[in-house]
């Protein structure tokens, strides 16, 4: 991350894209959580 403050910012988009992918993983029964694991991990 080259500017600062921009590491929180995109931490918290990860934690509310898996907060909706929880919700979505529910109806279309296919596992997206797992995939904000991993770009968090990055």
């Amino acid at each position: 991350v080259q500017h600062p403050g921009v590491k929180e910012l995109m931490m918290a988009d990860i934690r509310n894209l898996r907060a909706f992918a929880t919700f979505l993983q529910k109806e279309i029964k296919f596992d997206v959580v797992s995939v904000t694991y991993e770009l968090e991990k990055q």
